[in-house]
């Protein structure tokens, strides 16, 4: 039996994000939305950490606000960018997203690996609530925002082609 090693198994999985990634860029606004659910997760974790403290939590609310500057910064200017029609601008975002959901991710399964042996089981399901969304959403709003940028360099290249076709140089011999 021959095995056909050049199959795409997971095609249907692609196509079927892709598609979310277009219908949620064709929405006026949707992209400048879903960018703002890391910023609103992150709010909404530290909101919560105020209100109850903990050892743990008292560490990570350190760290959470110098993120969530960050993150809110990148998230005005990812919604500048989107709404001046600034793809340039944009790559900003997109590797500032990209980087912090790396990070996350990095973060993650250095605790996974290392840190659930030596903290308690409590402490480890707590960090794990962190990380996880907090990796999904950075990773996939900075997919959704290379895909939006890519839409707005066709959309200005088409717009340059139109304009160059309608302004002509006339010769006059």
């Amino acid at each position: 039996m021959k095995m056909d090693r050049s199959k795409d198994t997971c095609i249907g999985v692609r196509k079927t994000y892709d598609a979310i990634l277009g219908f949620l860029i064709s929405i006026p606004g949707g992209t400048i939305v879903v960018a703002a659910s890391p910023v609103v997760y992150l709010l909404s974790f530290l909101t919560y950490n105020a209100s109850h403290p903990s050892y743990i939590s008292i560490l990570l609310t350190t760290s959470g606000f110098s993120i969530f500057s960050v993150l809110i910064v990148a998230w005005i200017v990812a919604g500048v960018s989107i709404w001046k029609n600034m793809p340039n601008l944009l790559t900003v975002t997109i590797f500032v997203y990209t980087c912090l959901g790396h990070w996350s991710l990095v973060s993650f399964l250095v605790v996974m690996f290392y840190g659930f042996g030596n903290m308690p089981l409590s402490y480890s399901g707590y960090l794990c609530s962190i990380l996880i969304p907090s990796v999904m959403l950075l990773l996939f709003s900075s997919d959704l925002m290379r895909v939006k940028r890519s839409a707005m360099f066709k959309e200005l290249a088409a717009t340059a082609l139109a304009v160059e076709g309608a302004t002509a140089p006339v010769v006059v011999a």
